[in-house]
């Protein structure tokens, strides 16, 4: 019998140690310009994640004031739903591509021991974050298929289709852009609606062609555009186009396949106006979010042949950022990450997961605090999942908070 029981213990074991970590003074200093507020990777932790303010409340208080039944209540539940996403998007996506009894029979013991491992109360951090537990189900599955000797990239083909089918429509797309008369408002537009090519939208099929009828109706009527700029508060896209003009070089942290078609489009325009961009990727696989390799073979096609010289001619670099999950987890990115991060005069965060794990700032006692990043920081994305929905209610009022389907562009200048 394979044995995961102990990888999953080890990979627990990380998850504790990575929180003491960052609890103890981590110089940040190429990143803040100061350290009076502790920066913490994630907007929510297992004691402080609610769908309310009230539940919010009710989860801190047991975490401090009954330990024991908080963990046997609300930390198990907290669990129970986390192990319900990793069991849907991984382990059955395991089983549906190795349906070996070899493979089917580790990822039973996977699942037991991670159930037994965070049913153990005396093993809990009230201070982990959702990041750092999404960390933990992210390098069991990487032990999982290291153990079966497998490819942990088990969304490599998805991620494939997507990109093929979105840069067969790239000469198009290329021209619609270059022949706009304000381009940059028509490619944040691209930008954040490409967002929903995911793999937790569960009718991808139909996103790709709506995507097309959407920009069509756009493109026969501009003043459409206008629409989010009026009536989005959180659309900043008049902000978003003067840092960029501003900007000599900028870090672009790109997220899912798919969108990753009109991200190289956006980088495209970006060179021909004269900037140079640093494009940040995943080491590691992780659902469909583009890793460094993924990059740089997409990078071959003849199609994004202006994008391959402009990395011949340095204008142009590709670079991971050390991460394993979605987002980025801020203490073990690369030392060419952070190189990026102080020669950038922009960082552009794609998707859901760089906003969690980049978090805008915290809130306390109805004032919200930002981090005082060293850095402009330009955040595009959908609000999709329900868990980002949360996150947002920690920065804004109920009745300020951006709905679910919202587009999301928020520059949050230094």
């Amino acid at each position: 019998m394979l044995d995961v029981q102990s990888g999953v213990k080890t990979c627990h074991d990380r998850l504790i140690n990575r929180v003491l970590h960052r609890q103890a003074p981590v110089n940040l200093d190429w990143l803040v310009s100061h350290q009076k507020i502790p920066f913490i990777p994630d907007y929510l932790t297992v004691s402080t994640i609610g769908k309310s303010k009230v539940k919010s409340l009710i989860n801190r208080m047991f975490a401090v004031t009954a330990p024991l039944l908080w963990h046997r209540y609300i930390l198990h539940n907290i669990h129970k739903k986390a192990i319900f996403q990793f069991r849907g998007k991984y382990i059955s996506k395991w089983h549906n591509k190795h349906p070996q009894e070899k493979h089917t029979q580790a990822a039973k013991e996977l699942m037991k021991a991670i159930g037994k491992i965070l049913g153990e109360h005396h093993a809990v951090n009230p201070s982990i974050t959702i990041t750092e537990l999404i960390m933990f189900f992210s390098e069991c599955f990487t032990h999982l298929s290291d153990t079966c000797h497998e490819d942990s990239d088990i969304y490599a083909d998805e991620k494939q289709y997507q990109n093929m089918r979105l840069l067969t429509f790239y000469p198009k797309l290329k021209d619609l852009v270059w022949d706009s008369r304000d381009p940059l408002n028509l490619l944040a537009y691209l930008l954040i609606r490409s967002n929903w090519i995911d793999v937790y939208e569960d009718q991808l099929d139909d996103i790709i062609p709506v995507f097309f009828e959407e920009l069509n109706d756009i493109l026969d009527s501009p003043s459409q555009l206008s629409h989010h700029t009026q009536f989005n508060p959180y659309y900043h896209v008049s902000k978003f186009k003067k840092v960029i003009q501003s900007a000599s070089h900028i870090l672009y942290e790109i997220d899912n396949a798919g969108e990753i078609i009109i991200d190289l489009l956006f980088v495209e325009y970006l060179l021909q106006e004269g900037h140079s961009v640093t494009l940040s990727a995943k080491s590691s696989p992780t659902l469909n979010d583009i890793t460094l390799e993924d990059l740089n073979h997409l990078l071959m096609n003849t199609a994004l042949t202006p994008l391959k010289e402009a990395i011949s001619n340095r204008q142009l670099k590709c670079i991971a950022s050390g991460s394993k999950s979605p987002g980025k987890y801020i203490f073990e990115v690369t030392d060419n990450y952070i190189d990026a991060y102080e020669k950038c005069d922009v960082v552009i965060l794609r998707g859901q997961g760089h906003f969690q794990t980049m978090p805008i700032g915290r809130k306390h006692r109805n004032t919200l605090y930002k981090y005082p990043y060293k850095k402009p920081i330009i955040y595009m994305m959908g609000v999709k999942a329900p868990i980002i929905q949360d996150c947002l209610s920690t920065l804004f009022s109920a009745s300020k908070c951006p709905d679910k389907n919202t587009f999301f562009l928020y520059v949050n200048s230094v």
